[in-house]
């Protein structure tokens, strides 16, 4: 009797253990998929600025299902996505967006209703600054669509904004309309953007370019013998290599994913000094992570609710 009570006694301690390790696993599991919806905090230095970058959207708002072997993509995680990273960069984050985030390349363009419908999602996601390609711009006028005052129209010269970002000064030389969707810079065009540029390098700490010329016209740009950005966020034509050094080093090129899989964000934390030899090194000047919009990020509620009748 004693020698078949006690291995009871050993029989449900076993199972009160195996149930615990399984309670455990579990929790471990439910955690590691509550830090997966976040995007996780850089390791090192506090950056000086976090620059949020989307465009070449094309319109799509719902997740790519057939994406890299999982959906990537999809507003409602953007804007979950952009929403975090504001509340961990302690007012030192700036969204930002290129062209043809409303509107494909060339295919046909949907209705007037899912035009007002990307506007108002757009607008609840509160990018600082956003630049329409000339499609977007005549889309959404047609339809009504405004997606805030953030968001410029193209023009045929080039615009200049200035933001702060926790008091580092950010100067944005916005570029003219291009030509055409793979069509050269035109030389005039280039000059301007320089001109525009070299006046407003003095009055700023760092020094963005934004366009929807598309690779080929950056070209042009980013290969003229000055060359005063520091930063290129580039939007159009082109394949989406992330954050790349280019023109020597000097200016740090950003350019997104097609159809909105991901957001760059591109970590500032030091200034590369002033003078021809100045370049940009990564771990010192800059982080670059490109974060997956995938099925561990949860949709903003209220851009689901914006976006679920279509």
């Amino acid at each position: 009797m004693y020698i078949g009570n006690a291995w009871l006694r050993r029989a449900a301690r076993g199972r009160r253990v195996a149930v615990s390790a399984l309670v455990l696993c579990a929790l471990f599991f439910l955690l590691g998929e509550a830090r997966g919806a976040e995007p996780d905090a850089p390791q090192g230095p506090a950056p000086l600025l976090t620059l949020l970058f989307t465009g070449n959207t094309e319109g799509q708002f719902r997740p790519c299902a057939v994406c890299g072997g999982t959906a990537h993509g999809g507003l409602d995680r953007r804007s979950t996505v952009l929403a975090q990273v504001r509340a961990q960069g302690g007012g030192r984050v700036l969204a930002v967006a290129g062209g043809y985030e409303f509107t494909p390349f060339r295919a046909e363009l949907p209705g007037a209703d899912v035009a007002r419908a990307l506007a108002q999602a757009y607008a609840h996601m509160g990018y600082d600054l956003g630049l329409l390609s000339a499609r977007d711009f005549d889309w959404l006028r047609g339809a009504g669509a405004n997606p805030g005052p953030a968001w410029l129209p193209p023009a045929p010269e080039p615009r200049v904004r200035r933001l702060d970002a926790g008091g580092l000064r950010v100067g944005v030389v916005v570029l003219p309309a291009g030509q055409g969707l793979h069509a050269p810079a035109a030389p005039e065009a280039v000059e301007a953007v320089l001109r525009a540029a070299r006046e407003l390098r003095p009055e700023v700490d760092l020094l963005v370019g934004l366009g929807s010329w598309g690779w080929q016209a950056d070209k042009a740009l980013l290969d003229a013998s000055e060359v005063p950005f520091d930063v290129l966020l580039s939007s159009g034509a082109g394949r989406g290599t992330g954050v790349r050094p280019v023109a020597g080093g000097r200016v740090l090129e950003v350019r997104p994913e097609y159809q909105g899989w991901s957001v760059i964000r591109l970590d500032i934390l030091a200034l590369p000094q002033a003078g021809p030899d100045a370049a940009w090194t990564e771990g010192v000047h800059y982080r670059a992570r490109v974060l997956k919009l995938d099925a561990t990020v949860p949709g903003d509620a209220k851009v689901s609710s914006i976006l679920g009748w279509m």
